[in-house]
């Protein structure tokens, strides 16, 4: 993913953040940064929380069954990575923020468990299919509870993407971004804090 492609994103999600970029760029005489940050993930973040929990009940959950490819972000680096941004003066840009490579789900997988102690860990592939139906059944459920589900529809379509590279080349052009924490320290420090927190 380069910042000169143009988006196609096909979540409500993903169209609601097209939509805020368009505002702001057809909003005259108002400056602004867009950031496109990839996955991001730390301390009590829910997403990637569900899955160091998953791994900490020996089950990974993986989705397909070609190799995927994912990319992250720590949440420090991405907070550090806006206060750059202004403190350059740069304005009316877009930037992708991501750590500068990709993972493997079993090198995310065993990064975790090793964080948790060296637990053993049973993969699971789940194919696209079985991941919708389970989709759909969570979101059901949630609107019986009046909650929101973190397994629906909308994010079953991000979910069943392949691949997520990305090119942060203008970002680190503009004002010298470079993540400090990788994908282990990352997930060393959320492992702690969902010790702290259990």
């Amino acid at each position: 993913i380069t910042n000169d492609m143009r988006p196609h994103p096909d979540t409500r999600y993903g169209q609601s953040k097209i939509m805020a970029e368009q505002y702001l760029e057809h909003f005259a005489g108002i400056p602004y940064i867009i950031f496109r940050p990839t996955g991001v993930y730390g301390p009590h973040e829910k997403d990637y929380l569900m899955m160091v929990k998953s791994i900490d009940h020996h089950f990974d959950f993986g989705v397909g069954y070609r190799k995927q490819m994912l990319t992250f972000i720590y949440v420090d680096d991405l907070v550090e990575a806006m206060f750059d941004a202004l403190a350059s003066g740069v304005k009316n840009k877009k930037y992708i923020i991501s750590e500068d490579r990709a993972y493997t789900q079993k090198e995310f997988r065993d990064i975790v468990a090793q964080e948790l102690g060296g637990k053993w860990v049973i993969p699971i592939k789940v194919p696209i299919w079985g991941l919708w139906v389970v989709s759909a059944v969570a979101e059901k459920i949630g609107k019986m509870r009046l909650k929101t589900s973190t397994l629906n529809l909308d994010k079953f379509k991000i979910m069943r993407q392949r691949n997520w590279t990305a090119d942060i080349s203008d970002a680190v052009a503009d004002f010298g971004f470079a993540p400090k924490v990788d994908l282990r320290e990352g997930i060393r420090r959320t492992v702690e804090a969902y010790r702290r927190n259990e």
